[in-house]
């Protein structure tokens, strides 16, 4: 399978318990704290699906959907 799966949350915990159920599953996990940075990644690394917070303190999830459509990343909506 071998997928890339960016996971966006501002709490380590939660990032460390999806990180934790969906590697053994096959899945390459890439865990950015912020929305920022996982903006950043997305832009500049191929990944095969991203799962983030809704509410972060920085913006929220529905933002970086937005910032991700708005730099051509992925044609499907959030």
């Amino acid at each position: 399978m071998n997928q890339t799966l960016l996971l966006i949350d501002d709490e380590e915990r939660m990032l460390d318990l999806l990180s934790l159920y969906l590697s053994p599953l096959g899945y390459t996990c890439v865990k950015k704290s912020s929305a920022r940075t996982g903006i950043e990644y997305a832009i500049h690394q191929n990944i095969d699906l991203i799962l983030l917070d809704v509410m972060m303190p920085e913006m929220s999830g529905w933002d970086v959907c937005t910032e991700i459509k708005k730099k051509k990343i992925f044609q499907s909506s959030c």
